[in-house]
C-alpha cells in the first residue's frame, strides 16, 4: 500500500487523528507500506510487551517499507519490547528496504532504533533533517545487510 520510493499514498496520520498499536505494527511486510504522520495534532504510539513498530519485514525483492515524520508525535515510550523500531528487518534481498525519514516533529524511543536488523541482504536507513528525536540505543545491523543514519542540519534562509 502506496509508493515506498516516493513516499506517497499508503496510510496518513493526520489532523487530530492519534492511532495507538499494542502489537507488532508492520509497515512493508513482504510488500511495499507507507505510514505518514503529516500534522501538529497527529500521533502513532505504541503500548505493551509487544509495541514494536517494524519498517521493511522479510524476505522478497518487492519488500519495502517507509515511515514518514513530518509532524506530531511518535512514541515508543509505553511500550515494555526490547525494540522500538526496527528498520529493514529479516531481509534477504538485495533489493528489499526499510526507511525511517524524520522531517519534523517529534520522536521518542526510549528503547532500541535497529537499524537492519537480522538481515542478510536489503537496507535499512534512518535519514534526519528537521524535528527532534529522542532515542535510548542505536544498533546498526546485526548481520550483513547495509545499515545507515544521516543527519542532516538545516540551512537557514539567507
Amino acid at each position: 500500500m502506496g509508493n515506498p520510493a516516493t513516499g506517497t499514498g499508503g496510510v496518513v496520520i493526520s489532523n487530530n487523528c492519534t492511532m495507538t498499536e499494542s502489537g507488532s505494527f508492520i509497515i512493508g511486510n513482504s510488500g511495499n507500506g507507507v505510514v505518514t504522520l503529516n500534522s501538529p495534532t497527529a500521533a502513532f504510539n505504541t503500548t505493551g510487551g509487544a509495541g514494536v513498530i517494524m519498517v521493511g519485514r522479510n524476505s522478497g525483492s518487492t519488500t519495502s517499507g517507509r515511515l514518514t515524520l513530518l509532524n506530531g508525535n511518535l512514541s515508543t515510550a509505553a511500550s515494555t519490547s526490547g525494540a522500538g523500531i526496527i528498520v529493514g528487518c529479516q531481509l534477504n534481498n538485495a533489493a528489499a528496504t526499510g526507511v525511517l525519514d524524520i522531517q519534523g516533529g517529534t520522536l521518542t524511543l526510549p528503547q532500541i532504533l535497529d537499524i537492519g536488523g537480522a538481515m542478510s541482504a536489503g537496507s535499512g536507513s534512518v535519514t534526519m533533517s528537521g524535528g527532534t528525536a529522542t532515542v535510548g540505543t542505536i544498533s546498526f545491523g546485526e548481520q550483513t545487510g547495509v545499515s545507515a543514519l544521516g543527519i542532516r542540519q538545516a540551512v537557514p534562509a539567507a
